[in-house]
């Protein structure tokens, strides 16, 4: 019974057909996320090959290691996520890349679709969607959040706003709030 488990536990992102998920690369500045991302990822059956604390770093990284899947925050020093994924994704890079961020997940969903991410998965939400969030990539389908509301129009006047920023005019406010 215990190596049914186990096989169980190793064959969630192996499903027939669709490409094995085997290496990741973690792009985040928090140590204590960087090391639970990699225990989740270890219990999936996915090695861990390097974990970058800075968007420059991450973006060589996957430039060079070109793996399977990379979990990227977008808060990080350097370039930040999106611009690592925008980056990755003009160079060729083919790897499922998956958000975790605490930033508001309808707003930056939308950033993260636009960049070229494969999935979108809030730090308020719980690691496990990230499996979710892989699982998805590597049978062809995205992972974003998904609320009802917002897709019917119940949107607040400052949801409105805020969504009609470009992304310039977000930078600058991000600037313009840090001081």
């Amino acid at each position: 019974m215990k190596d049914t488990d186990q096989q169980n536990k190793m064959s969630l992102l192996v499903d027939e057909g669709a490409p094995r998920v085997e290496s990741a690369v973690i792009i985040d500045d928090h140590p204590m996320a960087a090391m639970a991302l990699e225990a989740l990822l270890k219990k999936h059956g996915i090695q861990v090959t390097n974990k970058c604390g800075d968007g420059d770093e991450g973006l060589a990284t996957l430039l060079q290691v070109k793996p399977d899947v990379a979990i990227i925050d977008i808060d990080v020093p350097g370039i930040n996520g999106l611009e690592v994924i925008k980056s990755a994704r003009r160079a060729g890079i083919k790897s499922i890349l998956v958000v975790f961020s605490t930033k508001n997940d309808v707003f930056y969903g939308k950033k993260c679709v636009a960049a070229g991410a494969n999935g979108f998965v809030s730090k308020k939400k719980g690691m496990d969607n990230i499996i979710n969030a892989i699982r998805a990539a590597r049978n062809g389908y995205s992972y974003f959040p998904f609320e009802l509301n917002y897709f019917l129009g119940n949107v607040t006047t400052e949801e409105s706003l805020i969504d009609a920023l470009s992304e310039q005019e977000v930078n600058v406010l991000q600037y313009l709030l840090r001081g």
